[in-house]
């Protein structure tokens, strides 16, 4: 019996998943570069970690923001700050973070970042695809396939965490349903089509024009046909019941965040909206050399004549490919950042640069028989695949900060917010250019192998020398190698970044914890690397702020609400008194350990308290405990200490708290300043009451409690004496504790 064999277009399909895989792995960050990235992630980290879908574990980066509607987020109904963006993308990014989550060797922003190049490569993959359905030959949809990974700015985007690789995606697998439903009459291929561009509305809403466009494509036929009116409706509803759960979805989403369905955290009251210049828009998108497509991607030149030849033979196609390519520009083209932020070239245009590509494939299949096009292409193509490269190996973010100093006005209403409209026609503010410039100063390179990650190399060229197998393998079934080699590669890529220095900072801050409890993160020291720690859920805030401070005040009012027990991180010095959330938590919750870490201190508090019930009078010196109060339960201990004082103190004392065990070995202790030093017994005001609050976590073998007073300066014990007049000698008061 003769071996099954891998049909032709399915091997090319994996060769060129294969091969653009491998090109991307050597486009490869192991950090999200933006904002939208460090969202998208967060989301899909909360999602996993507590069920949540906030972004507070990014709230110091986004605040940074100037501007309300340059930000991600907003505060929601319960307190913590939720994105703005759409959450297919973090949904679809949840086998990723799993995989991080439950695989130690896997970083989770390392892993994550591996989410566009697999999604770019798929799309390369269904492109050949649907360069097959125009009834080209294999060598034409192996050639718009590739051109369209390497020499469109889908290779520059493989780099990022965006979702616009995603919906392109999703828009090229809705259209190439659309075109079986037309061949095969099926109502499957409608409700997998809704289903796609269902979830793309779920990265973007502006998508429903996308739908609309799509239902009338595909229904338009069957009412020419003059189908029975029950057929149409089974077929209107087998594409729009996807999207409407979706739909649904989303409403419910956005009340439970936001309290309204209509809410999505956009700040539309503030600027955000389609209220830029409609032309100048368009021009920026098309032909300015500061984000113009024609610069960015020049295969594109194609596009207007391989459609006028594919709609010599499939007109329909051609006028759904023209009407969806038509709309996303003039969706975008109105959008206050149609430019799309500090990006590579028009980041909007992404989603539907596929159908552009499908409308080149009549061009590139004249190029295999006419020698005079093949040259033309051929010239076309090395120019689009050498654009590319200066995008690939830099950051857009050096030639923004150029940008910025030559144009930059700061005002957000402009038609490029923040720049001078004449940054649309200067040459010199084409980033191809300015890039090149760039290079020749000696700027970093982005990619991980440039910056020498010999593993990452390896690992392309592994799936390099696969995909050249897999081509020259015409009889053979090679899926499961294929699949192996794949998963190896796949963990290789981000298991070498557990070295990065922004990982190792993460690393040791969660080992500085030894406490699991939420972790509020004053500082913009850790930036995104917040995001790898997996074993806290993670809050952040900028630091100073004042208490009213409208970014700083609610997430410290979520943190507060969030559990019991809270880890606070601060570079602030002790006792400082610009520091006020660490002020709160040492008058009202109870104070257990403290953690130094790369310049930050961290402290572990619990929000409750023991109550000082029980009436003593020890003199420790001119101080007296007055009362006291323990509490215990399933092995933690609770302590208040009410201290009061008779006389002005001329030093500023320390205590000392001891746990024991029964044979009088220290198992915990707190040795401090009264109230973490934000109130020094030099202070103390006669007769006033002072309260500390302490908490000894696992100490099920707790006996007793021995306290005392230190002089620091003269380095001896205060002279305890108690209320009858008695002075103990060893300079310290034993409390039993219950059994």
């Amino acid at each position: 019996m003769a071996k099954p064999t891998l049909s032709n277009d399915a091997r090319l399909r994996m060769f060129v998943f294969l091969i653009l895989l491998a090109g991307y792995l050597l486009v490869y960050i192991n950090t999200p570069d933006s904002a939208d990235g460090d969202a998208i992630l967060a989301v899909s980290a909360a999602l996993v970690r507590s069920g949540s879908a906030d972004i507070s574990v990014i709230g110091a980066q986004d605040a940074l923001f100037e501007h309300d509607m340059s930000r991600m987020g907003v505060f929601g109904l319960d307190g913590a700050l939720y994105s703005k963006k759409g959450v297919a993308p973090s949904l679809a990014l949840l086998p990723l973070t799993i995989a991080a989550q439950v695989a130690p060797w896997l970083p989770v922003r390392a892993t994550a970042m591996l989410f566009n190049p697999l999604v770019t490569a798929l799309t390369g993959a269904l492109l050949y695809t649907g360069v097959r359905a125009l009834d080209v030959r294999p060598r034409t949809a192996l050639g718009v396939a590739l051109l369209y990974g390497f020499g469109s700015t889908a290779v520059v985007y493989t780099k990022t965490l965006f979702g616009e690789p995603l919906a392109a995606l999703l828009i090229l697998s809705a259209v190439l349903s659309i075109l079986r439903f037309w061949r095969d009459g099926s109502l499957r291929p409608l409700v997998w089509a809704g289903a796609a561009i269902g979830f793309a509305t779920g990265i973007n809403l502006t998508y429903l024009l996308t739908a609309v466009l799509l239902a009338v494509f595909a229904l338009a036929p069957s009412l020419r046909g003059k189908a029975t009116a029950t057929r149409l409706l089974q077929a209107a509803a087998a594409f729009s019941a996807p999207i409407a759960v979706t739909l649904v979805i989303i409403a419910i989403y956005n009340a439970a965040r936001f309290g309204s369905p209509l809410t999505s955290g956009y700040y539309f009251g503030d600027g955000e909206g389609f209220n830029r210049p409609f032309l100048l828009g368009l021009f920026g998108l098309t032909f300015s050399p500061y984000r113009g497509l024609l610069w960015y991607t020049p295969l594109a030149l194609m596009a207007l004549p391989g459609a006028w030849l594919l709609a010599r033979v499939q007109s329909k196609t051609t006028w759904l490919l023209l009407a969806l390519i038509g709309a996303q520009f003039a969706v975008y083209a109105s959008w206050w950042s149609w430019h799309g932020g500090v990006v590579w070239g028009p980041r909007f245009i992404l989603p539907v640069l596929p159908l552009i590509m499908l409308c080149t494939a009549p061009i590139i299949e004249r190029t295999f028989s006419q020698r005079g096009t093949a040259v033309g292409v051929s010239l076309l193509a090395a120019l689009s695949i050498g654009v590319q490269i200066p995008g690939i190996v830099l950051s857009p973010y050096p030639f923004y900060g150029v940008l910025s100093g030559r144009y930059g006005t700061g005002d957000m209403d402009a038609v490029v917010a923040t720049l001078r409209d004449d940054v649309l026609t200067d040459g010199s503010a084409n980033a191809v250019i300015g890039h090149l410039e760039l290079l020749a100063q000696s700027t970093p390179f982005d990619p991980m192998w440039l910056r020498g990650d010999g593993p990452i190399a390896v690992c392309a060229l592994a799936l390099a020398g696969t995909a050249g197998w897999l081509f020259r393998s015409r009889n053979a079934r090679p899926l499961a190698s294929v699949l192996l080699i794949c998963f190896v590669v796949l963990n290789l890529v981000p298991a070498s970044q557990q070295d990065d220095p922004s990982v190792e900072s993460a690393r040791r801050l969660e080992s500085a914890l030894p406490e699991t409890a939420p972790l509020l993160v004053a500082s913009n020291h850790y930036g995104s690397a917040l995001l790898d720690i997996e074993s806290h859920p993670v809050l952040s805030m900028t630091a100073p702020t004042a208490p009213d401070d409208p970014l700083a005040a609610p997430m410290w009012r979520h943190a507060q609400a969030l559990d019991s027990r809270l880890w606070y991180v601060t570079w602030f010095p002790p006792a400082d008194a610009n520091n006020w959330i660490e002020g709160w938590l040492w008058e009202h919750a109870s104070f257990a350990q403290e953690s130094a870490v790369d310049g930050h201190r961290a402290l572990y508090f619990d929000f409750a308290a023991a109550e000082a019930d029980m009436e003593v009078d020890w003199r420790f010196g001119d101080i007296r405990l007055i009362r006291y109060g323990v509490a215990e339960d399933s092995g933690d201990l609770w302590v208040s200490l009410d201290w009061t004082t008779e006389h002005q103190n001329a030093g500023d004392y320390q205590f000392f708290a001891h746990v024991l065990d029964a044979q009088g070995s220290i198992i915990a202790q707190q040795d401090r300043p009264p109230l973490g030093g934000y109130y020094p017994t030099s202070a103390w005001r006669s007769g006033e009451s002072v309260q500390d609050k302490l908490f000894f976590p696992q100490t099920p073998d707790a006996a007793a409690l021995r306290i005392g007073w230190i002089d620091p300066l003269a380095n001896q014990r205060l002279p305890v004496t108690t209320a009858d007049g008695e002075r103990l000698a060893e300079g310290f008061i034993i409390i039993p504790l219950s059994p």
